[in-house]
């Protein structure tokens, strides 16, 4: 380069004689005689490709700028859903029952730390992901579950399935150990199940104790109010055993204590001999005993005649639940009255009479 121009020469004439220089070199490439042009070629196809190069290169790299962009929007989408779901996880096991959520597809999504919780076995089978029908087997099948000696597991099982089917069904589940379990289950919006468990064993205890109260209350009422009667009564249950009596029945029957038992003493048995007139017990108890006939003695007056100045008469009638109701009269009341002399007033309409 140091042979090409003179550095003693102004730099005008130095930059003149340069580019005449590159100028035959430009020619001398354009005007070369090689038959194919292999080399011009090549230095066009370079030019041309890193232009290409150069046009992909910022392509991709707005498309890695972009991908940036969205991964960032996913990742604060992913922790705002990740947030959510803490915060309904937080909010379903603050709440103090156990509630547990079904896919439109009958399969297991959460559930919090109380949902069945009363049953062990159930509890350690549960798992996201496990079949509505497979749950309710598991349950069917826990020791925890108490059936009616009615009902098989297989029979309780159907008897669930048949309310799944419902979009809002209540019912209360009996557990062993006296305690109960009220669900609470209810179709969501995108068809899911929402089951919701409570525990109203306190509540199903004080609803029974105040029952047992009441009926106590109602008990001691019927039982005052048979002791002032001046028949005697016994009730009989379906199985015409002694389920109640009044002491007047006692006295009126003379049986001996040991006798007013309940469940012992049935219907037609020595109270018919007790309350027939002398030389009719035979007779008076094969009328005593229609009530063994289902219910035929329901509504029928049975009456002796008199016999020895003494006029007597009992019935047998049907009572709620399957219950008989068997009252005796006071024939020595009946007797009284009938040897009592006529009062003033009887003997005003006697005479007027005749």
């Amino acid at each position: 380069m140091d042979n090409l121009v003179d550095p003693a020469e102004p730099l005008d004439i130095q930059m003149a004689r340069l580019k005449k220089i590159s100028a035959g070199l430009m020619r001398r490439v354009e005007t070369q005689t090689d038959p194919e042009g292999a080399a011009y070629c090549q230095i066009e196809s370079a030019v041309v490709l890193e232009d290409q190069v150069r046009r992909r290169t910022e392509e991709l790299e707005r498309a890695l700028r972009l991908l940036n962009e969205s991964n960032a929007k996913l990742s604060a989408a992913n922790s705002q859903i990740e947030g959510a779901r803490r915060d309904l996880a937080s909010g379903i096991e603050a709440v103090q029952e156990g509630f547990a959520l079904f896919g439109a597809d009958d399969l297991l999504l959460l559930f919090n730390g109380r949902f069945c919780w009363q049953m062990p076995e159930v509890r350690a089978q549960l798992r996201p992901g496990i079949r509505f029908a497979d749950y309710v087997q598991i349950v069917s099948r826990s020791a925890k579950l108490h059936l009616p000696a009615s009902q098989t597991p297989r029979d309780w099982a159907a008897t669930r399935m048949q309310r799944h089917r419902r979009d809002h069904v209540i019912f209360n589940l009996a557990l062993i150990d006296n305690r109960w379990l009220q669900i609470s289950e209810h179709r969501t919006a995108n068809s899911g199940t929402a089951i919701v468990q409570t525990d109203v064993t306190d509540l199903m205890r004080a609803e029974r104790g105040q029952r047992k109260r009441l009926l106590d209350n109602q008990g001691r009422i019927i039982r005052a109010t048979l002791d002032h009667l001046a028949q005697g009564v016994a009730i009989f249950d379906a199985q015409s055993l002694l389920a109640g009596w009044n002491r007047r029945f006692r006295v009126l029957t003379g049986l001996p204590p040991q006798t007013f038992t309940l469940g012992t003493l049935s219907a037609g048995d020595g109270t018919d001999a007790a309350t027939a007139p002398p030389g009719r017990s035979g007779r008076h108890a094969a009328h005593r005993r229609l009530d063994a006939g289902a219910g035929r003695a329901e509504g029928a007056v049975l009456r002796t005649s008199p016999a020895g100045g003494r006029a007597d008469a009992g019935w047998l009638c049907a009572a709620p639940a399957g219950r008989r109701l068997r009252a005796v009269p006071d024939r020595c009341h009946r007797r009284t009255r009938r040897a009592a002399p006529p009062g003033p007033r009887e003997r005003g309409t006697g005479s007027k009479g005749r």
